[in-house]
């Protein structure tokens, strides 16, 4: 439960976030993202 505590404080000091983490986890999410849409067929076609 502290844990968990702990990780939901996270978003009230968003300045004791390493940069670098952030970046690299902004990128490995967005690559995420592009690689399930691309297996999934659009809607549209």
């Amino acid at each position: 439960m502290e844990e968990l505590q702990e990780f939901l404080e996270g978003d009230l000091y968003p300045d004791r976030a390493d940069p670098n983490f952030k970046e690299e986890l902004r990128d490995e999410l967005w690559r995420t993202l592009e690689s399930r849409r691309l297996e999934k067929p659009s809607r549209d076609d």
